[in-house]
């Protein structure tokens, strides 16, 4: 389900953002992010919903996708993963209208037998396929230029299903955290990582929810805004600004596990 956010004229029409064609009507299919105008599902052809054997980059915009192969290693575990465009942040490229330039698909996961995390990584311009793994509890860093596995200690507190990695005002690494029931969200910049990967992290912001229960849902780095839902409703956060955005109540659409924040752009016409 595609729900457009911005009025007109900025409105992307739910009907201009499809996945059809995409995927099969016998598949099975998680979305696991999207990001630069891409969409990254994986594919279940057997559509049994347990061994997932293909990854999905779809553009819903132009309807172009192309189908990966998960490495053996990836197959019957939980994966996470995302795509990004390739072109990084050349200047006069603008992200979201990066329907043919080259992208990369970045797959990270924790090993079955040894609890080791191992990454991958895609590339559509040399057909690159390269893993490597880690042992460590925390941040799992991956450097997609050195091709290295670091792992930073994260923020005190942080709780994998009430945090997300987020981007510092600098560019850096931060990271947002809900507290319960102290009801807080908090907003920590990583300011120093020493020789021994130990990260120093510092507590720039914290907003009171007012004793009500919240979950992060999702995040959207180019704006700098995160998805929390707070009682029955979802709600924008403005990372800089700390201004809040309701959106809808839980009532309308049911209860959200999750958002994935989608942007791209076409000619009006078209």
């Amino acid at each position: 389900m595609f729900g457009p956010i911005p009025e007109s004229p900025d409105r992307i029409a739910p009907h201009r953002s499809s996945l059809e064609g995409s995927i099969t009507g016998s598949a099975t299919n998680r979305l696991l992010g999207c990001r630069h105008g891409r969409v990254l599902l994986l594919e279940d052809t057997s559509g049994n919903n347990k061994v997932f054997n293909s990854l999905i980059v779809c553009d819903p915009v132009t309807g172009g996708h192309v189908r990966l192969v998960i490495p053996p290693e990836f197959t019957d575990i939980t994966i996470n993963g995302t795509v990004l465009c390739a072109v990084g942040d050349e200047e006069g490229h603008v992200h979201g209208a990066c329907h043919w330039t080259p992208f990369k698909v970045v797959l990270v996961a924790m090993s079955r037998n040894d609890r080791r995390p191992m990454a991958c990584i895609y590339s559509s311009e040399t057909d690159l396929e390269d893993d490597d793994d880690y042992i460590g509890v925390g941040i799992l860093e991956l450097n997609l230029d050195r091709q290295t596995l670091t792992v930073l200690k994260g923020p005190p507190n942080a709780n994998s299903s009430l945090s997300r990695i987020i981007k510092a005002t600098d560019g850096g690494v931060g990271f947002a955290t809900l507290s319960y029931p102290s009801s807080r969200l908090r907003v920590w910049h990583c300011c120093n990582v020493n020789g021994r990967d130990i990260a120093t992290w510092v507590l720039v912001k914290t907003v009171d929810l007012h004793r009500r229960r919240g979950f992060i849902l999702g995040y959207d780095e180019d704006d700098g805004v995160i998805f929390i839902h707070v009682g029955s409703s979802l709600f924008m956060i403005q990372l800089d600004s700390m201004k809040f955005t309701r959106h809808y109540e839980r009532t309308e659409r049911g209860l959200q596990s999750t958002c994935h924040p989608f942007r791209s752009f076409y000619h009006a016409g078209d």
